[in-house]
C-alpha cells in the first residue's frame, strides 16, 4: 500500500456518493413488495434497510450538490 496523492484524497467524496448510490439501488431491489402477513423480523430488517437507503440517497445528493 502507498498514502494517497492529494489529488486522491480530494476524489474520495465522489467515491463515496457513487458507492451510497449504487448502494441504493441494492437496497431498493432487496426491499422488493411488502407482503401481508411479514414476520416481525423482516418489519425490523425493513425498516433498517429503509434508514439506511435514506442515508444513502442524502449522501448522494450532497455529493452531486458539491461537484
Amino acid at each position: 500500500m502507498r498514502p494517497l496523492r492529494d489529488e486522491e484524497l480530494g476524489q474520495l467524496p465522489l467515491f463515496a456518493g457513487l458507492h451510497a448510490a449504487a448502494s441504493l439501488v441494492r437496497i431498493t431491489r432487496a426491499l422488493g413488495a411488502r407482503g401481508q402477513d411479514e414476520a416481525p423480523w423482516l418489519a425490523h430488517l425493513r425498516k433498517d434497510l429503509t434508514g439506511m437507503a435514506r442515508a444513502h440517497r442524502q449522501l448522494a445528493i450532497d455529493t452531486g450538490r458539491d461537484l
